[in-house]
């Protein structure tokens, strides 16, 4: 995120419409291409059963990255005007697997209590990713290098994983003898995995990328360029705070099984995180809507418009997100994920019927049904955890009130600096 200046400066807004797309299918593919039967290694009672599934997700991956590459090779050879460009897409397959791959080993050290090891490797490879770009960059990649860039940081700490082969004997050894159990005996243990974290990480994945997809494709490239930078700052804003309060919230319900027993912890977490999550992601896009040119180039004042329409989502998405964590301990799972497709399928369908028709009407459209599937979303959790509106507003009233009038202000002297900048 921090290197996102500098992208800017460098590519074009099409460049980054582009790359969003290609980039949302290696991350739909690469999270589900081992059928989650990575994610069951932490589940796995012994190393030798870790090991055999280490082996069946490694078959997985490699099966989906070549029914991938033929699908692209048929593809460019039936399409009736190719072009050099389109030797990007053989990318995707190239993604999908060292993606795959560091998920993969990344589970296999995370049960092996290798945090060092993860956390270096985390390291090298956000700053392979940063680099990357800008060394492809001079010699005329556009495209390309954002997708390579993209690609690395999520699995260039892959090579850390096989230096450190000092520490894979183990797992070569179990896969060696391993347990004797059939892969489809293993399959049928761990079936829940791609019965329902498959599909729900699918879901996650792809609400959190769609919109610039669907505009570069359907509407404008160098639009969805502009969504695609917006997009990144005003959701990386809201990750940051979702996944740590998240996170706090699921070591503080740790052993618990009923709604009595989350609704202190929940509502305790809401109450911090409405404190100062909210205000923060309204300053941030307030500063970009001022300042987009300024912080992101001469061509990307959109970027400023676009997060402007994005606050509310965002604040919304943030809210309600770190709350999800109790869907898990309640098993609502599949609830759970019916409402995220039903919510994806509510955003993403009038979205793309607008930027086939009004690009313009169409994202402060998106951001309307955002705001209010999150919304429902939020009172949906509250209500699972058994708060009720009376308590919930007798416990919130005062930061809500605090986050309205500080919005309310931040809005005015936004309105005013842009006065005080035309002048």
């Amino acid at each position: 995120m921090g290197m996102t200046p500098w992208y800017t400066r460098l590519f074009s807004t099409s460049d980054f419409g582009q790359s969003s797309v290609m980039l949302f299918f290696i991350q739909i593919i690469s999270v589900t291409a081992a059928l989650r039967y990575d994610l069951a290694l932490l589940n796995a009672k012994t190393d030798a059963i870790a090991a055999r599934l280490v082996r069946l997700s490694t078959f997985l991956i490699i099966g989906v990255c070549s029914v991938a590459l033929a699908a692209i090779v048929l593809a460019v050879a039936v399409w009736p005007t190719p072009t050099v460009e389109m030797a990007n897409i053989f990318l995707v397959p190239v993604g999908i697997l060292l993606i795959s791959l560091f998920t993969l080993l990344n589970y296999w050290f995370t049960r092996q209590n290798s945090f060092s090891l993860m956390a270096g490797a985390r390291v090298f490879q956000t700053a392979v990713g940063a680099v990357a770009p800008l060394i492809m960059h001079p010699f005329g990649y556009g495209v390309a290098a954002l997708v390579v860039g993209a690609v690395l940081a999520r699995s260039a700490g892959l090579l850390i994983y096989l230096i450190a082969i000092k520490r894979l004997p183990r797992l070569f050894k179990e896969m060696g003898r391993g347990s004797r159990a059939p892969n489809k005996q293993v399959m049928t243990k761990f079936v829940s995995f791609p019965l329902f974290s498959a599909p729900q990480v699918l879901v996650n994945t792809a609400a959190m990328a769609v919109a610039p997809v669907i505009m570069t494709m359907l509407g404008d490239q160098d639009l969805g360029g502009q969504m695609w930078a917006a997009d990144r700052i005003m959701l990386s804003g809201m990750a940051i705070f979702g996944v740590s309060y998240g996170q706090v919230l699921l070591g503080q319900l740790k052993g618990a099984s009923a709604p009595h027993q989350v609704k202190g912890p929940v509502l305790a977490n809401h109450i911090s995180l409405l404190k100062f999550g909210p205000a923060m992601i309204v300053l941030a896009g307030l500063v970009l809507f001022l300042f987009a040119q300024e912080l992101l180039g001469q061509k990307w004042n959109r970027a400023g418009e676009i997060a402007f329409l994005l606050i509310f989502p965002a604040v919304a998405q943030l809210l309600s997100s770190p709350l999800s964590v109790i869907v898990g301990l309640l098993g609502k799972n599949k609830e759970n994920l019916f409402f995220h497709l039903f919510a994806l399928i509510a955003r993403a369908v009038p979205f793309a019927i607008l930027c086939a028709v009004n690009v313009d009407l169409a994202i402060p459209v998106y951001a309307a049904i955002t705001v209010l599937t999150y919304g429902i979303y939020l009172v949906y959790l509250l209500k699972l955890a058994s708060i009720g509106w009376d308590e919930y507003f007798a416990a919130t009233r005062i930061y809500w009130l605090r986050f309205a009038l500080f919005a309310i202000a931040s809005f005015i002297v936004t309105f005013l600096a842009m006065n005080l900048l035309e002048v």
